[in-house]
């Protein structure tokens, strides 16, 4: 597996979890979040391939790659926090211990991060992030 497969992998989960895709501020892609609803963006850390060997068969001399996938999760200003964690719930049940295709995630956390300034200063919404620690194993 290549490390872009890895991320289409958790892209698709991401997708498939969010109840609408036009509210995502995907990497790389402009966004312009509406003040009215809730949005995520998604980042994706992932560390260098280490080398693992894994004896005879087809992961032999496959190395392992361990990342993060943090989801930041934004709702309105004044919803109460329970929109927040009710988001970030739906996250950690849809990753949490999940083998995913070869992607395997372990514990999954939130932390409730608090309102969030836009950039003059009015604080539009309140942020929650989900942590997914995962590895996979990348193919040589």
């Amino acid at each position: 597996m290549t490390p872009d497969e890895v991320r289409q992998i958790i892209y698709d989960r991401i997708e498939a979890t969010w109840a609408t895709a036009d509210t995502i501020a995907w990497p790389n892609h402009s966004f312009s979040p509406n003040p009215e609803l809730a949005w995520i963006r998604p980042k994706i850390l992932m560390t260098p391939s280490q080398y693992g060997e894994l004896g005879m068969g087809a992961n032999a001399g496959a190395g392992i790659r361990v990342g993060m996938v943090i989801l930041q999760i934004f709702v309105p200003a004044g919803t109460g926090t329970k929109n927040a964690l009710v988001h970030a719930s739906n996250f950690e049940t849809a990753f949490r211990k999940q083998e995913l295709t070869g992607v395997v995630f372990e514990e999954v956390y939130s932390v409730e991060v608090g309102l969030d300034k836009d950039a003059k200063g009015k604080q539009n919404y309140y942020q929650t992030n989900v942590y997914a620690p995962f590895h996979a194993f990348i193919g040589e």
